[in-house]
């Protein structure tokens, strides 16, 4: 793609947060977002990360270009997916126009098709997948585009209300709060993306080759928690980081093992064994 200068977005926001929990954010695949946003995607834009991890972040991506700004502490992983809805408060600069993406979204082919749609509404996400036996959402959660106006937060304000029910225990998706608050009439003027540009890759259909796809070319590829804890993962990621070298400069080092290299040197020396 061209240098992206677009008129309906001002830059592009994830959140890695939990970096050190269980629960947390992946820092090599959020490294590989980053980094096919520029290789893949063409984009030349601001990137901001909002992080509890920037400098393990940026020690095993040490050549993506991206602002990290501090993450709020909260105590709980719905209170982690509630930070996207403050974004602009969080980001410096006070940003009008912003496109909020998941860590573990990839994109995998060029953005102009994409940024050619961007605007056109206060607010626009993608339908959920579709789930022949229910239990779906109407949208995803973790790809949003909001341009700072009363009606975005209204709508934000509305669904993040909701999402408090019960401390935040009462939804284990943000995005089934917003399917409430738009049963209720509110939230109205979500706009759809079209979904051929997005592509969800689970435990039950994943593609190991993410340039390759049966009967669509998605710009964007989604690798959902249930794939990333299932024991196909280990074998997907590595092909992810293959097919990843193929695009990034000579000096580019995978950032699964350079994660494992800042871990071996923060924890120091390893013990000696006792003598016998």
């Amino acid at each position: 793609g061209d240098r992206a200068e677009h008129a309906h977005l001002d830059g592009i926001a994830f959140i890695c947060m939990g970096v050190r929990e269980e629960h947390g954010c992946d820092l090599p695949l959020m490294c590989d977002s980053l980094n096919l946003l520029r290789f893949s995607g063409g984009w030349e834009g601001q990137v901001w990360v909002v992080t509890d991890g920037g400098a393990e972040l940026r020690a095993i991506c040490p050549t993506a270009v991206f602002e990290a700004v501090a993450a709020p502490k909260v105590p709980s992983v719905m209170q982690m997916k509630s930070v996207k809805r403050q974004l602009f408060e969080i980001i410096p600069g006070h940003p009008r126009t912003l496109l909020y993406i998941d860590s573990d979204i990839l994109c995998v082919g060029c953005l102009d098709p994409f940024l050619a749609t961007v605007g056109g509404a206060d607010m626009a996400m993608f339908h959920d997948v579709p789930c022949p036996f229910g239990g779906c959402s109407e949208f995803r959660g973790g790809f949003i585009y909001m341009r700072d106006s009363p009606s975005t937060r209204e709508c934000i304000g509305d669904w993040d209300a909701e999402l408090r029910r019960d401390g935040y225990r009462f939804y284990l998706e943000d995005q089934d709060a917003l399917d409430i608050v738009r049963q209720r009439g509110q939230c109205l003027g979500i706009r759809a993306y079209p979904y051929s540009m997005m592509q969800a890759v689970d435990a039950g259909y994943f593609c190991r080759t993410f340039g390759r796809y049966r009967l669509k070319r998605p710009i964007f590829q989604h690798f959902t928690r249930g794939l990333r804890q299932h024991r196909v993962w280990p074998s997907t990621y590595g092909a992810i980081e293959r097919q990843l070298g193929e695009l990034m400069p000579s000096a580019w080092s995978p950032p699964r093992g350079l994660q494992a290299e800042h871990r071996r040197h923060h924890a120091g020396p390893a013990p000696h064994a006792p003598p016998r």
